[in-house]
């Protein structure tokens, strides 16, 4: 029950705690049947398993090891549907979104309280990403909520992560919430067709991404800008050098650099100043800041074929099994915040990111499934 409320206290440990958590549950995988979507998206997990092997990354041949762990945890979770444990969570994530809004008020109180220090910045940043899996947490949270017809509950947590949201400096959690929200309210109204927006759009942002990135100014251009915010400007130098790196070989483009490759640009590359920026800044960072150019750059089209056609699965098994409006404003409020990470802040290999919208997509997950009187 207190595992969600670690995101509070450090948000680089949910991760591997929830996968211990996947693991625990493996007896659960004997006799599963999975369907038929998922097998794509574990195709994806397998190819990129395979990618390992050419990456020019050092610690490469672990990642095999990982998309193992993570498949084991999925699947582990996916029949966890002991009513005890699920209201036990539902709770327990309820708590850590009043916390974490509680932090936004008071400027992150409970983490300068609890030892070891740190400096305030990262102190700030830490429960900024906290913030952002909660953020994947709460529609699943709101709908179990509105379901029970806990109508102040709900619009405490709903304020308190919108509140959150607006605090610690980190402008994608705001972008997300708002996306999450524009999507459920078009979905009250048009419930299918807004699922069907939702997905395809998914699916079209890997595919128009290297056309907006081709259409932005040189380099040499965007190293000289002096409007906007730095993190902006060197966003737009990122996905610039990385999308030409990966038209750097027939090979790459079509299999894919590897997994962790961009990381390897990172020493390549080295520093460059941007004007406004306090000091020099790394060209590539530890990745892409965006998951789409990343799986072009690491993964190449092949990758972005089977990325597509488990969306498309995904997406059309939803559209066929989910006939409950509640359940799909939710869904595409979690989808769309989800693009959200992926288009400007999000990596493929930052294990926190991608367990907050799967964590996300279970609590919804479990309420499709589950006698909601076993909820709250």
């Amino acid at each position: 029950m207190l595992v969600p409320i670690t995101m509070l206290l450090s948000h680089r440990n949910v991760p591997g705690v929830m996968l211990f958590l996947g693991l625990s549950g493996l007896a659960a995988i004997r006799g599963m049947k999975l369907p038929s979507w998922s097998f794509w998206a574990f195709g994806f997990l397998a190819y990129i398993s395979c990618t390992a092997l050419w990456s020019p990354y050092g610690d490469a041949l672990s990642w095999p090891l990982y998309m193992a762990a993570l498949v084991l945890c999925l699947t582990g979770a996916a029949r966890a549907y002991d009513p005890l444990t699920q209201k036990a969570l539902f709770i327990s994530v309820s708590l850590t979104l009043l916390l974490l809004g509680f932090e936004a008020v008071t400027g992150g109180l409970i983490r300068d309280v609890i030892p070891p220090d740190s400096r305030a910045d990262m102190d700030d940043i830490a429960t900024a990403r906290g913030i952002t899996i909660a953020i994947s947490l709460a529609p699943a949270v709101l709908l179990g909520l509105y379901r029970k017809s806990k109508w102040t509950a709900m619009a405490v947590i709903a304020i308190s992560v919108g509140y959150a949201a607006t605090q610690f400096g980190i402008t994608v959690n705001i972008l997300a919430v708002v996306a999450g929200g524009l999507a459920a309210v078009v979905a009250y109204f048009a419930p299918r067709s807004a699922l069907r927006l939702t997905f395809f759009g998914a699916g079209a942002m890997i595919i128009l991404m290297p056309l907006i990135v081709m259409a932005l100014p040189p380099v040499e251009q965007l190293i000289l800008l002096e409007e906007g915010p730095v993190s902006w400007r060197q966003r737009l130098i990122i996905w610039k050098t990385v999308w030409a790196a990966t038209l750097d070989h027939s090979f790459s483009f079509l299999f894919g650099h590897g997994v962790e490759a961009a990381k390897v640009l990172r020493d390549q590359l080295g520093m460059v100043q941007l004007p406004g920026a306090a000091a020099d800044l790394h060209i590539i960072p530890n990745h892409p800041h965006n998951i789409y150019l990343q799986i072009w750059y690491e993964i190449g089209v092949i990758g972005v074929l089977i990325f597509l056609l488990a969306l498309w699965q995904g997406g059309k098994a939803l559209e066929d099994l989910v006939q409950d409006r509640a359940m799909i404003m939710a869904i595409v409020a979690l989808a769309s915040g989800t693009v959200v990470f992926a288009s400007i802040d999000a990596s493929l290999w930052t294990w926190w990111r991608v367990m907050g919208p799967t964590m996300g997509g279970f609590g919804l997950y479990y309420l499709a499934h589950t006698d909601q009187k076993n909820f709250v």
